[in-house]
């Protein structure tokens, strides 16, 4: 019986290190790091979040919850072979993107 107990706990623990990679589903950018402040710079976290989706297999979403994001130039980049589908959601009515008036190297999002 403590066999079979062990052998169980092994599987989860290795079904549980495979199905994140593989798998469909929505990637929010707040869980990859963004604050939404409109202060730190969530760039690394839009392009974290698109990873990890472009990587996933069938459709996939990159979430953007309502705040205020702080941008520097990002490049989402493909191809995505294993996605059938990828969108960006933005949890908003409206969103506007500023520019920084000395240069338009970083932007605004706000939702």
């Amino acid at each position: 019986m403590a066999m079979k107990m062990k052998l169980v706990i092994f599987l989860c623990f290795l079904c549980r290190g495979v199905a994140p990679a593989s798998a469909s589903g929505t990637y929010n950018v707040m869980d990859f790091g963004a604050k939404a402040d409109g202060t730190t710079d969530d760039s690394q976290a839009f392009l974290a979040a698109w990873k990890e989706a472009c990587n996933s297999s069938g459709q996939a979403k990159v979430l953007v919850p309502v705040g205020t994001y702080f941008l520097n130039p990002v490049e989402f980049r493909g191809p995505c072979p294993g996605v059938q589908d990828l969108t960006f959601q933005f949890q908003a009515s409206s969103y506007r993107i500023e520019h920084d008036s000395h240069t338009l190297s970083s932007s605004l999002l706000r939702l």
